[in-house]
């Protein structure tokens, strides 16, 4: 299959009614869902909106049509445009059975915890592929082979397996779990009502934080009793160090500022951050962290070793790895310095010599489409490349692009 991978202004009203025929009712009702939630529990002002950005673009860019007759333009949608715009056009391509599977795989990623960004990856994959020439097959949705897809050119066949990780993926600190502790919190977040300033919570808890009822209450109660008296607190169950940062709320605009903001006045980088803001009064933090360190490259291993398996052995082959809740620069950087992801590649080669390479890259964010929805929709990526794959190949190689070797 191949496809226009342009966009331009005229493709977003046919590529919207597609979303409309398809799944428009229920990406409205799941929406409509997260922000009743975040309405109960005003810590997590940004969580779903950074979790699931592709469906708040859709429903939204739907409601400013119902209110206007015109779709709105801007970087947030074009991402989202770019890529319901190319799903329209695979879709038209596919046989009957595997639309069917599709259109279940849309359905499900209404109700799915990690919503449309699985299918995403496998989208903007594809698309690349596309876009250096390659004919692509969804093997996977026409059933004939257990691997996502099969690139061809040149009479040279790869095979491709996308895996995204969730962003607890290796974690000390789930998500699961920090939604569960913020929202016995919610009510007492509502103090900077009276007391206005920035308040920051810095809470450290001796391992893992997940969904566990009665570590989620000890902490609750933990931090209630320094909220309540605005001191530092200390039980088994970890510790709480209070800062007042700012007697008066400083002028923050966005969520992105605001994180920033807090970010550079937390005590370690790897924790998560919830908050609940009343504009021009207060704020009130907490970021919590566990003393244990993350085991990220470790579950990387695991989820490439599990891509490894689903392929057939018999054609050189890319495993595509999609990381959450990381920057381009950070892959940049985290690729480029001898590290436990390099070893980790060099652990699924030696067990998996018909991977060719692995391919990490990070979610396409608004950056990548400009606002006049005028771009080609790609993903982004680095690689570290097999030294000595049973199947040497050169189209192999470049169909990502960039590479850096696993050795370095």
């Amino acid at each position: 299959m191949r496809i226009d991978t342009s966009l331009n202004r005229d493709d977003i009203a046919p590529a919207m009614q597609w979303v409309a025929t398809k799944f428009g009712g229920a990406l409205d009702k799941r929406v409509k869902g997260f922000e009743q939630q975040r309405a109960k529990n005003p810590l997590l002002q940004s969580y779903y909106r950074e979790t699931y950005p592709i469906e708040y673009a859709l429903a939204e860019s739907r409601r400013h049509y119902r209110l206007t007759g015109r779709f709105p333009f801007g970087s947030n949608f074009g991402r989202a445009y770019a890529l319901v715009a190319a799903l329209q056009r695979f879709a038209e391509l596919l046989n009957p059975s595997a639309l069917a599977q599709l259109d279940g795989r849309i359905r499900g990623a209404m109700k799915d915890e990690f919503g449309l960004r699985p299918l995403a990856y496998e989208v903007d994959t594809a698309v690349n592929l596309v876009r250096r020439g390659f004919d692509v097959e969804w093997t996977d949705l026409t059933g004939v082979a257990s691997f996502d897809l099969r690139a061809t050119k040149d009479a040279t066949t790869i095979e491709i397996e996308c895996k995204t990780t969730s962003a607890d993926t290796g974690r000390k600190i789930t998500r699961a779990g920090l939604h569960r502790l913020a929202g016995r919190l919610a009510d007492r977040t509502r103090l900077i009502d009276r007391t206005g300033g920035v308040h920051l919570y810095q809470v450290t808890i001796p391992n893992r934080l997940d969904t566990n009822d009665a570590q989620i209450a000890a902490l609750a109660e933990l931090i209630s009793k320094s909220m309540d008296h605005a001191r530092d607190e200390r039980s088994p169950s970890g510790r709480v160090i209070y800062r007042l940062l700012d007697s008066v709320a400083p002028s923050l605009s966005s969520e992105a500022e605001i994180r920033n903001y807090l970010e550079a006045r937390s005590v370690r980088e790897n924790c998560h951050i919830v908050w609940n803001e009343r504009p021009g009064h207060g704020l009130i933090a907490m970021a919590v962290m566990s003393e244990e360190a993350d085991t990220v490259a470790a579950s990387v291993t695991a989820r490439a070793m599990e891509a490894a398996k689903q392929l057939s052995g018999r054609n050189p082959a890319i495993v595509t790895l999609q990381l959450v809740e990381m920057s381009r620069a950070q892959l940049e950087i985290l690729l480029k310095t001898p590290n436990t992801l390099h070893a980790a590649a060099r652990r699924v080669f030696n067990r998996a010599a018909h991977i060719d390479s692995i391919t990490y890259s990070v979610p396409i964010g608004s950056e990548s489409i400009n606002s006049h929805i005028s771009a080609e929709l790609s993903a982004p990526a680095l690689v570290l490349y097999n030294p000595a794959p049973r199947f040497p190949c050169s189209l192999a190689r470049e169909a990502f692009g960039k590479n850096v070797p696993s050795e370095s």
